[in-house]
């Protein structure tokens, strides 16, 4: 899927990136060796509405109903991250909630990002094609066979 939106005088352009890098956002780093980037932690069912309202989490708190409960690495990785975000660890205990949500957003988009690109630069390089101009894998591939194998053969 894609759109095209004008605002202020620009046009943005948004493309789903996963109908044609079908991957979880996690492998992307080793996938493509980008350094010094990984998937961080997220406590998403501790996010709620309520809790959002008051925007005070308690950290102890933040990964214990998750599907995979939290460990003491995932705890001291959290606790990290709350750290390196400005005004995001209220005290010892708390942290702000829409602080460390906007992160790990962010963080999610640079992956995204790091990795579709160097895919794309990738692919360019080996065939000379742009995945950016195709809306699957499927019709991605589909050009690579047009272009090297059914109407070579």
């Amino acid at each position: 899927m894609k759109a095209d939106i004008k605002y202020n005088k620009k046009i943005l352009h948004f493309k789903d990136t996963l109908p044609v890098l079908s991957y979880k956002l996690s492998q992307l780093p080793q996938m493509f060796n980008i350094p010094d980037v990984q998937k961080e932690i997220f406590p998403y069912k501790y996010y709620t509405l309520d809790r959002l309202m008051i925007n005070k989490g308690v950290i102890a708190d933040a990964g214990l109903n998750e599907d995979k409960k939290w460990n003491d690495d995932d705890y001291k990785l959290f606790n990290s991250n709350i750290d390196k975000i400005p005004g995001c660890r209220i005290d010892g205990e708390h942290f702000a909630m829409w602080k460390y949500a906007s992160f790990y957003c962010q963080q999610d988009v640079n992956i995204l990002r790091l990795g579709f690109n160097e895919f794309r630069n990738g692919f360019i390089k080996d065939f000379n094609i742009d995945p950016l101009k195709f809306i699957s894998i499927s019709s991605l591939a589909n050009e690579v066979f047009i272009q090297r194998v059914y109407y070579h053969n």
